[in-house]
């Protein structure tokens, strides 16, 4: 009977692979894991579209965002059609309206309004709402009113 012995040199170097692979196992799967996470967390939400309030307003909503820490919602569009677009979005007496699903509360106290150039189609412009008694939280939906017409459903980034 023969008998097969690993000298302590042969079992450290063989450790030493285990861990290794080991370790770049678990590098692998958390940078997998990583990656993943932060892919998904990089995602903006769909903005909804419509094309009756592209078609009354000449605007396309194209986000809206909570800014200076909560005070304040930034909602960005875009030009479709120049002179409705200047109609409805500069009319410092009737800004669009934001209703918000979550309380039912309205807001239309817009701080900048007035843009110093002329609406350009395809140019992208902004809205500053006052976001009286934090009203809006992140991941609330609103619906934005404007010329008659409502866009539901729109994500708070």
């Amino acid at each position: 009977m023969s008998t097969t012995t690993t000298s302590p040199g042969q079992y450290r170097g063989r450790l030493r692979l285990l861990v290794i692979v080991m370790v770049a196992l678990a590098l692998a799967v958390s940078g997998t894991m990583w990656a993943l996470g932060s892919a998904a967390g990089n995602k903006r939400p769909t903005i909804p579209t419509s094309a009756a309030v592209e078609n009354a307003s000449g605007v396309r909503i194209l986000r809206a965002t909570l800014a200076a820490d909560g005070g304040l919602i930034d909602v960005r569009y875009q030009v479709i059609d120049r002179s409705k677009a200047g109609k409805y979005m500069t009319d410092t007496n009737a800004p669009p309206a934001i209703d918000i699903d979550r309380n039912g509360a309205t807001l239309n106290t817009v701080i900048a309004m007035q843009h110093r150039q002329d609406l350009r189609v395809g140019g992208t412009y902004f809205l500053i709402y006052h976001n009286a008694s934090s009203a809006v939280r992140r991941g609330d939906l609103i619906d934005i009113t404007v010329a008659g017409v409502t866009l539901n459903n729109v994500p708070v980034e």
